[in-house]
């Protein structure tokens, strides 16, 4: 897994990151803050109902792509749509 790891949580529509061994997700007014309800992880693991099925991995300039369109207002897109 490259270092830091982007990710889009195709279920919930979120982006995420791993960095230093660290899981972030994107919150809309806030920035990246640590996952600790393990969102990202959850899925990464297939742990309960979630699995790598519900997560794409993309670029950093896709993230910035999401967030730029998250804080504007704008629905963002899927990341194959990015």
């Amino acid at each position: 897994m490259k270092n830091p790891y982007y990710c889009y949580l195709n279920d919930i529509g979120i982006i995420a990151k791993k960095e230093n061994s660290i899981p972030y997700i994107y919150i809309k007014g806030k920035g990246w803050i640590v996952d600790n309800d393990n969102v990202m992880e959850d899925r990464i693991m297939d742990y309960g109902t979630h699995s790598w099925a519900d997560v794409d991995d993309i670029t950093l300039e896709q993230a910035n792509k999401f967030i730029e369109l998250l804080e504007s207002g704008k629905k963002p897109k899927p990341a194959t749509e990015l």
